[in-house]
């Protein structure tokens, strides 16, 4: 992803391994949990980029938070899952129509009954409490990129300028 190749190795070694099946599991993740698997690459950016913080160094190495992409990818699955000829789209609850009203919620899927804790947060449940639609949301987590652009563009310039300002001094000494 980034121009680093330590973040490349954290992207193609560290990272296919904490999210395996993630739009699977995602969804009934607690937040200590998340947090654990962010730990992760948490200490890898740290080992990478010591002297930055951690929303800095994966900014600089243009990757973004895992529980951001865990979420994208949740909402890649379930738009994959809508469509007719998806092998688990008849696991969709439609909601019945009722002929002739317009009602203010026109969401297609209903919220299943959910016997127990473990069933209210499996991938239907979790994508139709969040009524996923086919782009509205996608384009949501993708305009958080924006700010990380920013913090890399900065960074960059500070480094120009450290550059300029130790060029300066080391000319002043000789």
């Amino acid at each position: 992803q980034g121009c680093w190749p330590a973040a490349m190795a954290v992207c193609s070694l560290i990272r296919p391994v904490l999210e395996y099946a993630s739009p699977v599991w995602h969804c009934g993740l607690t937040g200590v949990l998340s947090d654990e698997v962010e730990s992760v690459q948490k200490r890898c950016m740290r080992i990478i980029f010591p002297h930055l913080s951690y929303s800095d160094a994966i900014a600089v190495a243009g990757l973004e938070r895992l529980s951001a992409r865990r979420e994208t990818a949740v909402i890649k699955l379930f738009n994959e899952i809508k469509k007719e000829t998806h092998v688990l789209h008849s696991l969709l609850p439609v909601r019945p129509t009722q002929s002739g009203l317009a009602t203010r919620d026109n969401y297609p899927y209903r919220l299943p009954r959910a016997r127990t804790e473990r069933r209210s947060r499996s991938l239907i449940n979790y994508c139709i409490k969040k009524k996923f639609w086919q782009d509205k949301r996608f384009m949501c987590v993708y305009s958080l990129l924006w700010p990380s652009v920013f913090c890399v563009i900065v960074f960059l310039l500070f480094q120009i300028v450290y550059v300029v300002f130790m060029s300066y001094f080391i000319i002043l000494l000789l």
